[in-house]
């Protein structure tokens, strides 16, 4: 099972939470508020979280760094943070600057799509729901350079990400396989594409049933 822990529930509801997931044996995906990461090291949270998302601003908080520090800067501070968790996976998305991901100690950058922005509300749910969608489908997080054209769950999300920040709701309301495997086709994506996006597993992202 998936256990997602979001700060739309108080923390001390979310620490039992993360409890009762790991003693199941779930694959536990958080995010943070900034003004929560004092507290979220003083409890030592991080252990238990396989995924964590997080914002620049939430990230600058979790390395207890200034948001004006360079990138690397913060991204390094971010990984000492969670050395607490040597399995952790960290994604830290920078909106229009796409997003950086630590995976199996390495980060590696991925550009945002290109888009008309009508909203971003909601956008870094639509980022992490696709990136959750895609480790279902047996997708790495992230693909190496050496197996860049390789899809991953990181695509499926800025794909969906990007897609969200078209509509003025926090939900696109037209959102579905159809609609994305459209938009996704009109930025020369092939992701979700006839033929294309075939999970490691062997299961195609364009008919994932």
């Amino acid at each position: 099972g998936i256990a997602l822990c979001l700060p739309e529930v108080p923390l001390s509801a979310r620490t039992r939470f993360l409890k009762i997931a790991t003693d199941s044996g779930s694959f536990r995906a958080a995010s943070f508020a900034a003004g929560e990461m004092d507290e979220v090291r003083r409890l030592n949270l991080l252990a238990s979280v396989d995924l964590l998302a997080v914002n620049r601003e939430e990230a600058a908080a979790l390395g207890g760094v200034n948001g004006s520090a360079g990138q690397r800067d913060l991204l390094e501070q971010c990984r000492n943070a969670a050395a607490m968790n040597p399995d952790i996976r960290l994604v830290v998305s920078s909106g229009s600057e796409g997003v950086d991901v630590l995976d199996q100690g390495t980060w590696r950058h991925r550009r945002a799509l290109p888009v008309n922005v009508v909203s971003t509300a909601g956008a870094g749910d639509a980022l992490l729901a696709g990136i959750l969608a895609g480790l279902v489908l047996g997708m790495p997080l992230v693909s190496g350079e050496q197996d860049n054209a390789a899809p991953s769950a990181t695509d499926l999300g800025l794909l969906v990400a990007a897609f969200s920040l078209t509509s003025q709701h926090t939900i696109h309301p037209g959102f579905n396989l159809e609609a994305l495997r459209s938009f996704a086709a009109a930025r020369h994506s092939s992701l979700l594409l006839d033929g294309h996006g075939v999970g490691p597993d062997g299961r195609s992202l364009a008919n994932p049933r």
